[in-house]
């Protein structure tokens, strides 16, 4: 893949982009609201060259947010789909370019990564589009997909399943996922591999709140625990339970689907497990004081809740557009990090029925966990899967090891 910026491709860091800005002619198009009414159930998504997707709505709860398996969004946070907006880049004239592309290019080497032609691409997300999520849509609205000849698709799942099934399918080019669903389906012999990470630690943990009296999971024995139902999400609760000096004998554990929140607030188990990102956001915004015991913190080596993946066909035969995507997604992150407020902007222009309290506050827990070690957005290493497998095998929330699960070839 062409490590040069395509014409319309700009850095918009240097005194050469800015040039070359003024001097191009920009068209842009922005549909914020899709035709007829909320109850026609449909949503439109727009993308770069017009290209429309019908999705359907989604019907979700403020105090029924984030979780994973198979589930109906119709009982998660107030919101709805998301809605993409998709800006047509500036076409940069003959006699500017003849005098700035080389300039541009090499001035913007290591922030823009350009396909020699336009490419589709379809992106899954993990989840109704939240604060987790602005990074993402800051790529979208400044740019950062367009510069890299990417013509994107980006949709939420109706269930978290989708997510996995449509990118076996191959209906999907990438998509977002608990890495713990990854390596379950590449442990049965999916053919599907991780390539970047959107954060570098879990977002899974044990929750309780101040009202119910419990901020320590020492002090939970003979409690009752909220889980998920998906098997792991019971795991990772005795490996904090057990790490804490609880009798795992004394504790029952209870299904309770996604509504932590819900079960919390109403007091009908001790401790629930959930994400920390969303659900302790959604406590506290109902007034509530909300405990987190994260698996990290009892035992667990740090790892990346939620990952990038793609299938084989798309790593074998399409690498340039994972490497351009990555590239594009990293900026849109930076660009998140020293812009918030525009990025949730962004987010909320992009996303229809975006809370921008929650999406702030949302981001905002996991704002310091978006970069890795050495300071770069997506960072995944073997070693550090490895240590994650390890732990995860042995406590029982895999059920065997993956192999060959991460590739380090794209990340950006």
């Amino acid at each position: 893949m062409s490590t040069s910026a395509p014409p319309a491709a700009v850095c918009p860091h240097s005194w050469m982009a800015s040039f070359a800005m003024a001097a191009a002619s920009v068209t842009s198009y922005r549909w914020n609201r899709p035709p007829g009414s909320y109850h026609e159930q449909r949503n439109i998504v727009s993308t770069k060259r017009g290209k429309i997707i019908l999705v359907e709505r989604v019907r979700v709860t403020l105090d029924r947010v984030v979780g994973r398996g198979e589930t109906d969004w119709g009982n998660r946070r107030n919101g709805r789909q998301g809605m993409m907006r998709a800006t047509r880049g500036g076409i940069t004239r003959l006699t500017v370019l003849m005098l700035t592309v080389s300039l541009v290019a090499a001035a913007c080497a290591n922030d823009v990564s350009g396909m020699g032609k336009e490419e589709d691409a379809t992106l899954i997300l993990d989840f109704v589009p939240g604060g987790i999520h602005a990074g993402i849509y800051s790529a979208l609205a400044e740019g950062y997909f367009d510069d890299a000849n990417i013509n994107i698709d980006i949709e939420p799942p109706t269930s978290s399943a989708d997510t996995l099934r449509l990118v076996l399918a191959g209906k999907a080019t990438i998509g977002i996922a608990p890495i713990a669903d990854v390596a379950s389906l590449r442990a049965r012999g999916e053919d599907i591999q991780i390539f970047m990470a959107m954060e570098q630690v879990p977002l899974v943990a044990l929750i309780s709140t101040a009202a119910i009296g419990v901020t320590d999971p020492s002090q939970l024995t003979g409690a009752t625990i909220g889980v998920t139902g998906v098997p792991s999400d019971e795991a990772i609760a005795r490996v904090i339970l057990s790490n804490s000096g609880v009798d795992l004998d004394t504790v029952e554990f209870v299904t309770i689907g996604f509504d932590a929140v819900g079960n919390l607030i109403g007091q009908t188990v001790d401790a629930a497990i959930g994400f920390w990102s969303s659900e302790a956001v959604a406590l506290e915004l109902q007034g509530e004081t909300p405990y987190v015991f994260r698996p990290d913190e009892y035992g667990a080596p740090p790892y990346p809740e939620l990952v990038f993946f793609a299938g084989r066909d798309t790593i074998e035969n399409r690498p340039e557009i994972l490497r351009a995507f990555a590239r594009a997604v990293a900026r849109g992150y930076r660009f998140a990090l020293n812009n918030q407020d525009t990025a949730i902007a962004d987010l909320a222009a992009n996303a229809d029925g975006i809370d921008v309290e929650f999406a702030t506050a949302e981001f905002n827990n996991v704002k310091p966990y978006y970069l890795g070690p050495n300071g770069k957005y997506g960072e995944i290493s073997d070693e550090a899967i490895a240590d994650y497998l390890t732990w995860a095998d042995e406590v029982g929330v895999l059920e065997s090891m993956p192999e060959n699960l991460v590739t380090t070839e794209f990340l950006p």
